[in-house]
């Protein structure tokens, strides 16, 4: 289990929300997990954040809306 756990909240991001996972990619603490949770957006969030959660799979978790 993870040190940290870090919650993005998101709504219709999907342009930003790359700018946000790398940020914590950047972090020089690595114990953590990114947990994304979607409100039901309507643009393409969700497929952005599928593809984060694939490339990072023991660090990300997507929580569809």
């Amino acid at each position: 289990m993870p040190k940290i756990s870090i919650i993005l909240s998101t709504y219709n991001r999907a342009h930003l929300i790359g700018r946000a996972v790398e940020s914590v990619l950047e972090q020089s603490f690595f114990d953590w997990e990114l947990i994304i949770a979607d409100d039901f957006s309507t643009d393409n969030t969700e497929e952005t954040c599928w593809q984060w959660q694939a490339r990072y799979p023991d660090k990300i978790i997507y929580i569809p809306g």
